[in-house]
């Protein structure tokens, strides 16, 4: 070895941190760099730590285990973790891939799409179970989690603060402190001691997907033993901690041996009790959906149970019991129309509509029948693009192949054009039905498991325009900059690039084996679903999360910049709009280093949409539409006036029942936006608003459309 070599030491930071406790302090490095990926305050992260240190953090109870004498224990977050939680999820832990295998807690998919994975010729279905599978998943493991899969994405998608004098590094800490706010601290008994073991709490937003993450190399290691069997012609569910394997022929007793120990061989263990096996006779009983002739039905004791409860809500006197009647009257339509559509069991629909009517609901919109996939999981080197696409979004190949023939037609997409502030006309490519339907799955399928700089607030889950101009409270020097024509910029060879980056090695390992050429057939299958012309079409859904993954190189070239000439400069983008703002004046020749940022990347500026602001000049700080005051947002008044003049001539000028689609839609929308930057709505508009709805009732939102965004301001005009 020569005196000029230099020995690499191994970074063990992460070994000596994962010791500590979870309530250990934690330095303002670590607590800056989840404020900025989250957008909250510090200050709440510090009040959701010390309530866990008291133990003020969850809300336990016990509920009884169906079809036992055992207990439940459900651990249920207050409201600023919950809320914290929530973000994790959408934030962070959605970026990262999950097995094909995985139908729990996993976006557009459910325990129908579970039980549709095993149709149509399920000969012998195999249920195993998983025993105190949330509790199982300890804080080493969660850790491990999130050592793995996102401190590579803090580290190369965002900034980071220099690390302390003589203290452990930012990252490290602050993947520390993500693994103590998604545990919890249980006690369990372990040879006659009751022990407090951090572990995941079954009730919490994250628990259910870091549950499959824990899962990974289970669902990798089952698929691993189908490539051995391809006779028998395998197929594997997961909901949770329920796990399905089905075939087409009798399942031998070795490879059943062989499933069992792959669970224990991953850390779980099987609850024998619930391990059942039904034969090509039986009916399959799968999470609560029955496989009967080659489709799926609901449970008739299911069925009985909820019309019984709509016979007793009808004559419910109290509103509290009325309240959580409807709650769970909701939750159990919800599942039935999954699983028939509009044409639910006639034991249901009757006493439904009697309710409906009884109560005063206002119509709810149809909704078709689901569409029953078709295709089976066989060995991939004999499956094309398309059907493994298709597996992937679980949807039938005839309905994929329908909609790719439409995407590449000129029937697949609607024009219009919509005037644009300086006079100029912006093309609108809107897709078709059947298109957008695949557009939509590919988003909350695959799309959303490519993560984006941090810098991006557009079209991306939890993000919106209001957490874009909160990142810059307290600014007082600002500049906008405008990407010119941003997504006809992006082309068809640059969007199969970054597809190519994000989901070849998520569908090349995360399902059944598949080979290079194959999965290359995949990306280009993609690519004609979410390209028209060349180009990304604006209207479509995919496209504003696919320019944010477009836009990646150039955020990280900006952060770059700013870390080596203005660190005290905060960026944000959302979709096209860049923002850069400072309590300092901007350095000398800022803008032009921007420019050639963005030009080294492949896009253009606009020049006449470059704005400078400063508060000492008096200027408006406007970010998107919105204005920043200090830490205050507001709506101009112009727009606000506007919002108030459009409620009050759908009072005054549409008769009682007279309300169209589209004027609902756009009322529901200005009240929607107004809240979320608010919390509220201001006096100028809950009056005019409060009228409408007395004189349009089927206006009023339910459900999940009735709930506040929660942590926004709630600011007085």
């Amino acid at each position: 070895m020569s005196d000029n070599s230099t020995v690499r030491k191994r970074n063990t930071s992460h070994l000596t941190i994962r010791k500590r406790s979870p309530l250990s302090s934690y330095s303002d490095s670590a607590y800056r760099i989840l404020s900025q990926w989250l957008d909250v305050d510090t200050s709440l992260l510090y009040e959701v730590l010390e309530a866990l240190k008291a133990g003020e953090a969850y809300y336990t109870y016990k509920i009884p285990k169906h079809g036992t004498y055992e207990w439940r224990e459900i651990n249920d977050p207050y409201g600023g973790l919950k809320e914290i939680q929530r973000r994790i999820l959408d934030r962070l832990l959605y970026t990262v891939p999950v097995s094909n295998a995985a139908h729990g807690a996993v976006q557009a998919r459910s325990v129908v799409t579970n039980a549709l994975e095993h149709l149509p010729d399920a000969k012998e279905v195999l249920s195993l179970d998983i025993r105190n599978a949330f509790p199982s998943v300890r804080f080493s493991r969660v850790h491990r989690i999130f050592r793995k899969y996102i401190k590579p994405i803090l580290r190369k998608h965002g900034p980071l603060p220099s690390p302390n004098t003589g203290g452990n590094p930012p990252l490290d800490e602050a993947i520390h402190l993500l693994a103590a706010l998604t545990t919890y601290p249980r006690s369990i008994k372990q040879k006659g001691q009751t022990q407090k073991v951090w572990c995941l709490p079954q009730g919490a937003p994250t628990s259910g997907y870091l549950l499959n993450l824990a899962c990974r190399a289970l669902d990798r290691k089952i698929f691993k033993i189908f490539d051995k069997h391809p006779n028998l012609n395998l197929r594997y569910s997961r909901y949770l901690d329920d796990m399905t394997i089905s075939s087409s022929v009798e399942l031998p007793a070795d490879v059943q041996r062989e499933l069992e120990l792959a669970v224990k061989k991953n850390d779980f263990r099987l609850n024998r009790d619930k391990t059942k096996k039904y034969g090509p006779t039986d009916t399959p009983v799968i999470c609560g959906v029955m496989l009967r002739q080659g489709h799926v039905e609901a449970e008739p004791e299911l069925i009985q149970r909820c019309n019984d409860l709509l016979k007793r809500s009808v004559h419910v006197d109290d509103p509290r019991v009325e309240l959580q009647n409807r709650r769970k009257i909701r939750g159990i339509l919800s599942f039935f129309k999954m699983v028939y559509g509009d044409q639910m069991p006639t034991e249901i629909s009757e006493p439904y509509s009697e309710y409906r009517s009884a109560r005063n609901l206002p119509p709810e919109p149809s909704i078709p029948a689901p569409a029953h996939p078709t295709v089976s999981a066989r060995a991939v080197e004999h499956q094309s693009a398309m059907s493994l696409l298709a597996q992937w979004l679980d949807i039938s190949m005839d309905t994929l192949n329908t909609a790719h023939q439409k995407s590449l037609s000129e029937d697949g997409y609607e024009h219009w054009s919509i005037d644009k502030k300086n006079g100029s006309k912006r093309q609108i490519c809107s897709p078709c039905l059947e298109v957008k339907d695949i557009q939509d799955k590919l988003l909350s399928r695959l799309l959303y498991h490519i993560p984006v700089s941090v810098a991006a607030h557009g079209f991306v889950p939890g993000r919106s325009i209001v957490t874009n101009a909160l990142a810059h409270a307290n600014a007082r020097y600002l500049l906008n900059l405008d990407l010119k024509d941003a997504f006809p910029s992006v082309s068809r060879k640059r969007v199969e690039h970054c597809l190519n980056v994000g989901l070849g090695g998520l569908i090349k390992r995360f399902g059944l084996r598949c080979p290079t050429a194959l999965r290359q057939d995949v990306i280009g299958l993609i690519a004609d679903f979410v390209t028209y012309k060349d180009a990304l079409p604006q209207g479509a859904p995919t496209s504003g999360y696919l320019l944010n993954l477009a836009c990646h190189t150039q955020d990280k070239r900006i952060f770059e910049l700013l870390e080596r000439t203005a660190p005290n400069v905060t960026y944000t983008r959302y979709a096209d709009d860049l923002t850069f703002t400072s309590t300092e004046p901007l350095p000398e020749g800022f803008l032009e280093a921007i420019q050639n940022e963005i030009n080294r990347s492949g896009f253009r500026w606009h020049p006449q949409k470059t704005h400078f602001a400063a508060v000492h000049k008096g200027q408006n700080m406007e970010i998107c539409g919105l204005r920043l005051d200090g830490s205050t947002l507001r709506i101009p008044r112009k727009k606000l006036k506007h919002y108030r003049s459009v409620l009050r001539r759908a009072t005054n000028k549409l008769e009682t029942g007279g309300l169209d689609t589209e004027t609902r839609h756009k009322i529901q929308g200005i009240v929607g936006f107004v809240q979320m930057v608010y919390g509220e709505l201001p006096r100028s508009l809950s009056q005019p608003y409060a009228a409408f709805l007395q004189k349009h009732p089927e206006a009023r939102p339910t459900g999940s459309a009735h709930e506040k965004i929660s942590f926004y301001p709630n600011i007085q005009t």
